[in-house]
């Protein structure tokens, strides 16, 4: 089932997560935000759904109460049912061509160094809290390897905590780019899920 889109046109990787987020949340009383907010255990996770992009060259799993959208070229959203609080907690894939084959990046630190770039401009007072070595395993028992960045900022009056995790394809013609986002109060409720999903993850 597809999720109907809430934006148009060119979206910053950084804030592309928040669009979903930031459209009722702040509406939401807290009493609500408090119903069903407990944290998926690890060992409950199954992902029976499947999302293959051919044209990007990759697939991945997630929850069969998780919706999707990929109308824009190159990006995927995920997130759970509306009406639900999963809803606010979104996993997102964007595919960037390298600069080599006619994107504006040639290695992961430019990429990586332009979303810090954009999450300071869209919040200055975004704190990092944590970069590094990713490396996403395959099920051919190759190895990617990626970088990650962690932080925490604020978009349109709510504070939000990011989890980015940057990928070069083999071939060298692009990047991806997969976030995990949610507001900081629910942060932690579907992070194994999100963890789940991107073991899955399968590049080719």
């Amino acid at each position: 089932m597809r999720l109907k889109s809430q934006w148009a046109g060119l979206i910053f990787i950084v804030i592309l997560g928040c669009i979903f987020i930031t459209a009722d949340y702040a509406n939401i009383s807290s009493t609500d935000k408090n119903i069903n907010t407990s944290k998926v255990n690890d060992q409950n996770i199954i992902l029976p759904n499947l999302y293959t992009n051919r044209a990007s060259r990759y697939k991945i799993k997630y929850p069969a109460n998780w919706i999707y959208d990929d109308k824009d070229k190159g990006t995927v959203v995920f997130s759970g049912q509306k009406d639900t609080l999963d809803y606010y907690a979104t996993v997102n894939i964007q595919t960037v061509l390298t600069k080599r084959f006619g994107g504006e990046y040639s290695s992961m630190k430019d990429l990586l160094d332009d979303i810090r770039k954009q999450v300071l401009k869209e919040s200055p007072q975004t704190t990092f809290l944590g970069s590094g070595a990713y490396v996403l395993n395959q099920k051919d028992g190759s190895k990617l390897n990626g970088e990650y960045l962690k932080f925490i900022y604020s978009y349109k009056g709510q504070i939000i905590e990011q989890w980015q995790v940057v990928i070069p394809r083999k071939d060298g013609q692009v990047f991806y780019t997969w976030a995990y986002t949610a507001p900081i109060d629910l942060y932690q409720n579907n992070l194994p899920v999100a963890k789940a999903m991107l073991q899955t993850w399968i590049i080719y």
